[in-house]
């Protein structure tokens, strides 16, 4: 668009041009006059040749950049829609996961029968997270001690300067 701009500016140009020169001049002037009116009207063919194709050019990229935002945004709807089906899916496995915990749940207490069984195998779980629990939590004592010595060793220093 800005060339073709150019173009039709360079156009009126040359068109006053011959415009002014139509006006004045005889003889010798005139025989270069009307040399220099068809050098600037075949000039002034070949710029209106190039503005229609630069014109063509453009619709075509037009249409083009139209078509290609186009399919960009149904690309992009798509996606959204496979994103939510996928979101969906992905609920729907958590779901049927839950369910057959807890059936496999339900038949681990079927099979041991005895509620007694049942009520020392939940305690012995628990003792048994307790008892981790437990560890872990000695394990992290261990290291507070450590880093409180740490920093009592490096602050001893400045305490006694």
């Amino acid at each position: 668009e800005n060339k073709i701009a150019q173009l039709e500016s360079a156009l009126k140009v040359k068109e006053d041009a011959i415009s002014d020169l139509k006006v004045g001049g005889t003889g010798r002037d005139a025989r270069y006059l009307r040399d220099e009116i068809r050098t600037l009207e075949t000039e002034n063919e070949r710029l209106q040749r190039e503005v229609k194709d630069l014109s063509g050019e453009a619709i075509a990229s037009r249409e083009a950049v139209d078509k290609t935002t186009h399919e960009l945004m149904e690309h992009k709807a798509l996606a959204r829609k496979l994103e939510s089906d996928n979101d969906q899916l992905r609920k729907d496995i958590l779901d049927l996961k839950n369910q057959m915990d807890a059936q496999r749940e339900a038949l681990l207490l079927k099979r041991e029968g005895d509620e007694g069984r049942i009520m020392k195998r939940l305690q012995t779980e628990e003792q048994s997270r307790y008892l981790g629990e437990n560890q872990e939590l000695r394990e992290a004592n261990e290291q507070l001690k450590d880093q409180i010595e740490s920093i009592c060793s490096k602050l001893e220093p400045a305490n006694t300067e």
